[in-house]
């Protein structure tokens, strides 16, 4: 009678054959699935770090339109003795502005602190803020800025931002970007992020910008006069031609080298030596902000 069915089964190279297939299927789902959730992983962490980023921007923006500048007790919002206005270092701002959950006690009743922004030099960075309040009538000097975050600043530090490659490799990109190299003649500040949880791999890297007007940023007046003459000896030296970007009353002080003649914004000197003098005129805000000009005067 013929064999309906052969019993023999699998020799043990098709069987080592058919577990090797399996291995590498297996393998490879396991490789794709990894990938996978690598990519997932990170794509999330930058969202993340964007987000992250993005928040503090808004904070960081709504600070600056707030700037104390104004304030006659607060004068100059942004303290020049930081590396803030080094070009070679465009990482580190320190101003004055309002806290809206004031106010404080004491003597600063218009809540005025001062905030410092810093990027470490990690790689990848961390953006850094600091922040110094008072109940005094003055603001107290700067801390220091030597350190990113510096331990001479009161309160504890916080992380704001993070993933952050503006220097990553070498590069030299700034987070913060302003219209003057002199503070109180800024009016406007750019804040540019580069945000990498994986530098120079996927995903690339992401750039936050944004640009601020600082709209409470309390510029220098601009001091102008014209003379005539008086009576013998004397000349009429008049300031009505200077002018305060923000509408505030000004004082005059009229010099002659270093020699103070007199105050008010029109003056009239004399009695004085006939020939040629050289007049300064310094008007200055009530927050302290300076103008000068100068120009000869004869004395006839």
């Amino acid at each position: 009678m013929t064999r309906l069915s052969d019993d023999r089964g699998f020799t043990l190279t098709e069987l080592l054959v058919g577990m090797t297939l399996f291995l590498i299927v297996i393998s490879a789902a396991l490789t794709s699935f990894n990938v996978m959730e690598t990519k997932g992983r990170l794509n999330a962490q930058l969202q993340d770090s964007q987000q992250r980023a993005r928040q503090t921007v808004i904070v960081l923006s709504r600070q600056l339109r707030n700037l104390a500048g104004p304030d006659e007790n607060q004068p100059g919002a942004f303290d020049p003795a930081t590396a803030s206005f080094s070009p070679a270092s465009p990482y580190d701002v320190v101003f004055k502005t309002v806290d809206p959950n004031g106010p404080n006690a004491g003597l600063n009743p218009t809540n005025v602190e001062r905030v410092r922004y810093c990027l470490d030099s990690g790689a990848p960075a961390k953006l850094w803020r600091q922040t110094q309040t008072w109940t005094t009538s003055a603001a107290p000097a700067p801390p220091s800025t030597g350190n990113c975050p510096d331990p001479g600043w009161p309160g504890t530090a916080s992380v704001v931002a993070d993933s952050i490659n503006n220097r990553y490799s070498g590069q030299d990109r700034p987070v913060f970007m302003y219209d003057s190299s002199d503070p109180s003649a800024i009016h406007t500040v750019r804040v540019s992020l580069w945000i990498d949880v994986n530098p120079g791999k996927p995903p690339t890297e992401v750039n936050l910008q944004s640009g601020v007007f600082l709209r409470n940023q309390n510029r220098a007046p601009t001091a102008s006069f014209q003379w005539s003459p008086g009576g013998a000896g004397h000349v009429v030296l008049n300031a009505s031609a200077s002018d305060d970007p923000e509408g505030q009353t000004l004082s005059y002080t009229w010099k002659e080298g270093a020699t103070k003649l007199g105050t008010g914004i029109v003056f009239d000197w004399g009695p004085a030596s006939t020939g040629i003098h050289t007049i300064t005129l310094e008007a200055r805000d009530p927050a302290g902000q300076l103008g000068t000009a100068s120009q000869t005067v004869t004395v006839s």
